[in-house]
């Protein structure tokens, strides 16, 4: 059972409803990370900004222990497990000496300042075991989209999913792409501007 500790969190609590009742961005997302971790178990999992945890859940039986980092306090009740550590700290400044079988980036990277891009993109393959995998989860292209966010909801885009692309080749790690095509599962106006806007909160 989920927590809501703050008249904000239960508005997030809404915009995610909203999010997931009109789109399937995140099924579609899940059904991959099933797909790919292709039912092994691993020793441990890095969710880089956890969020509500819908994603964290999906995977969680997957692995023996997990860390998540997440700056926003209101998220901490969402991660209760025993082997279940919650960092709340921005990718930005955490560190550890720990080394993960995989490293989970699920709409990170774009709200990261470019000045630190190559510094934390660096940083996360660091933290990846060899013979592990670092996974980064972004929309592309941004175009009106990115607009929209910055103009309408105050929300700004960083890094677009090229340039973080151009940043790992740059750094010379090695990678491999995957392409979904997420749908708004609705006609009406108003349930689009929903969708669009938890994409702007999330």
């Amino acid at each position: 059972m989920k927590i809501y500790s703050s008249h904000k969190s239960m508005q997030y609590k809404r915009s995610f409803t909203n999010f997931l009742t009109l789109s399937d961005e995140k099924n579609k997302e899940i059904r991959f990370l099933h797909s790919f971790l292709n039912g092994r178990f691993y020793d441990r999992l890095l969710d880089v900004g956890g969020g509500t945890g819908i994603i964290h859940d999906a995977v969680r039986l997957y692995f023996k222990n997990a860390d998540v980092i997440e700056k926003n306090s209101h998220f901490r009740s969402y991660y209760t497990g025993l082997d279940t550590s919650f960092y709340r700290e921005p990718i930005e400044t955490f560190h550890t000496e720990k080394k993960y079988d995989v490293v989970l980036a699920s709409h990170v990277m774009s709200y990261v300042n470019p000045s630190e891009r190559k510094r934390i993109i660096d940083k996360l393959f660091g933290f990846t075991k060899l013979g592990g995998y670092l996974i980064f989860s972004e929309m592309t292209p941004w175009g009106s989209l990115g607009t929209i966010k910055e103009l309408i909801f105050g929300k700004k885009i960083f890094s677009t999913y090229e340039s973080i692309v151009e940043s790992i080749e740059v750094l010379g790690h090695p990678f491999a792409e995957y392409t979904m095509y997420p749908s708004v599962l609705t006609y009406e106006e108003s349930d689009m501007l929903r969708v669009i806007k938890f994409f702007s909160e999330s």
